[in-house]
């Protein structure tokens, strides 16, 4: 019996709706993560892919993994047209706020929507008509409508800054290589500081050359110091650029 995986002759754009039509996000996100261009969709689709793969890493960076998924999934809706299960998938999800079933009721593209509390315990989104509009009220003959007063010109702040002048990190970046497939530079630990930590370092790096994945994510460590931290992040990006590999590998033999 050969090993060799058949050829799809789906376009890649009949998966992902396929996937998105089942209510299958994670592998509908994760086939649109591998398209070579995403144009304006690109980030909220692979923020979503790496929320999946590794939930972990972005709450450390102060992400939410579950609002990212929900925005991906929108990028979907708006990039392939596809609007059918959209509000049965998201009424079968729970929240267990109702400050996160709004975040992701708008995350997902829905403008008119009610947040409950089912009996459960869990909150629910539950899409909602449009309202109608209110019909004005006619304007008594006898009394003539007031002008308008002009509106007052706002002072801009003291201390606003243009965007343009607004620091930005190097996290974005970094992030961007490692799910591009690309292993994060090892943590420098030259400093004599990071003596008793390079040893473990070392073995991390090694593991990543290797392509050790399951080896990475076993590895346990305890960040209560910079110098964990640094190995720890290193893990971390290091499982996404090579879960990254893998997907872009299996994507090539299919």
């Amino acid at each position: 019996m050969s090993n060799v995986k058949q050829h799809d002759p789906r376009s890649k754009t009949s998966i992902i709706v396929g996937h998105m039509a089942a209510g299958d996000w994670r592998n509908a996100i994760r086939v649109a993560a591998r398209l070579p261009r995403l144009d304006k969709h690109r980030c909220a689709i692979l923020d979503a892919q790496g929320a999946y793969e590794n939930q972990r890493f972005y709450t450390q960076i102060g992400k939410d993994a579950e609002t990212l998924i929900e925005a991906g999934a929108a990028a979907l809706r708006e990039r392939f047209g596809h609007q059918e299960s959209t509000t049965m998938t998201i009424e079968l999800k729970n929240y267990s706020n109702a400050s996160n079933a709004r975040r992701a009721a708008k995350a997902a593209g829905l403008n008119e929507f009610d947040v409950y509390k089912a009996p459960d315990g869990w909150y629910k989104i539950r899409a909602a008509a449009a309202k109608a509009e209110k019909p004005a009220k006619a304007a008594k003959a006898e009394k003539p409508a007031k002008a308008a007063k002009p509106a007052k010109a706002t002072k801009p702040a003291k201390d606003a800054k243009p965007m343009s002048d607004r620091p930005t990190g190097k996290r974005a970046a970094v992030l961007a290589a490692s799910q591009a497939g690309k292993l994060p530079p090892p943590p420098d630990f030259s400093a004599p500081t990071h003596a008793r930590y390079r040893d473990a370092a070392k073995a991390l790096v090694d593991m990543a050359k290797a392509g050790d994945i399951e080896g990475l994510k076993a590895t346990e460590i305890k960040a209560y110091s910079s110098s964990p931290k640094a190995m720890a992040k290193y893990r971390d990006l290091a499982v996404i650029a090579l879960e990254a590999r893998l997907t872009e590998q299996e994507a090539t033999a299919a």
